[in-house]
């Protein structure tokens, strides 16, 4: 689906953690949509599993790809 291809994208764009609100403006979502945004991201990582090569860190700032 396209918005967990959009996010996949941005998490592997950026180096580091991608902060929450950066994720919310760039993707579409309103600044009150973080559980929306929160929902995607799981959904992404049910896609990849319990795969260890990639895995996404969740901070209290945002998301980091990591592997």
């Amino acid at each position: 689906p396209p918005k967990r291809f959009d996010l996949l994208q941005k998490l592997l764009e950026s180096p580091g953690i991608v902060p929450k609100e950066k994720l919310l403006k760039e993707l579409g979502y309103g600044a009150d949509q973080i559980n929306s945004l929160e929902k995607t991201l799981q959904r992404l990582r049910e896609d990849f599993g319990q795969d260890e090569a990639f895995r996404i860190k969740t901070s209290r700032h945002g998301y980091e790809v990591l592997g």
